[in-house]
């Protein structure tokens, strides 16, 4: 069992591999499509959600694997 906590800050910015590396590309100099994705929001009204709970919207989740 795992259990992960994020801040609301999280997916906020990118730290581009130029940060990091010497050689690393800067963040112009990454394609665009690589930051986008289709999303779904779905709204669960409790502090802790289960794979249970993500079980009970499945008539809500589509192409969602988990």
């Amino acid at each position: 069992m795992h259990e992960l906590h994020l801040g609301t800050h999280t997916g906020s910015h990118v730290d581009a591999p130029f940060h990091f590396l010497k050689d690393g590309k800067t963040v112009d100099q990454i394609p665009l499509y690589r930051f986008i994705e289709m999303v779904q929001v779905l709204e669960v009204k409790k502090g802790r959600v289960s794979v249970e709970d993500l079980f009970s919207l499945e008539e809500d989740i589509r192409g969602v694997s988990f």
